[in-house]
């Protein structure tokens, strides 16, 4: 996938030339985009967790045995950077942070499991 980013006005703004969605296997790491489409995943037996991005809002979801559950959403949401600093942030649709997990200095990937959503070894929401 090929993303740019810039930033204006203090806020980053992210854009794509790609076609297809890009799909994270259980981690993403620090200074990747979750743009409309793109998802972090955990599939294990009958289990999916997804973090994802869907008309402007950022949904952690959970599927056990095809019955899924709205664990936890962040609204205004245009798509998400977790930064180099170990912030992970929403961004809106004009260009501000309309959300972060306040985990500056935080070591490690963002990630999903059967459990929740994580940024580095901070729990952000439950599933």
């Amino acid at each position: 996938m090929l993303v740019a980013g810039a930033m204006v006005m203090g806020s980053l703004v992210a854009t794509s030339t790609a076609a297809q969605a890009t799909i994270y296997q259980r981690e993403m790491p620090k200074g990747s985009y979750l743009l409309p489409g793109d998802e972090l995943r955990y599939v294990v037996s009958t289990i999916t967790v997804r973090l994802r991005i869907e008309n402007g809002t950022l949904y952690l979801r959970k599927s056990t045995a095809g019955v899924q559950k709205l664990c936890w959403l962040q609204i205004y949401a245009s798509h998400a950077v977790y930064q180099r600093d170990g912030n992970f942030v929403t961004i809106n649709s004009a260009g501000n942070v309309s959300w972060a997990s306040n985990t500056v200095g935080q070591s490690g990937n963002a990630r999903v499991d059967a459990n929740g959503f994580y940024v580095g070894s901070r729990k952000i929401a439950s599933c």
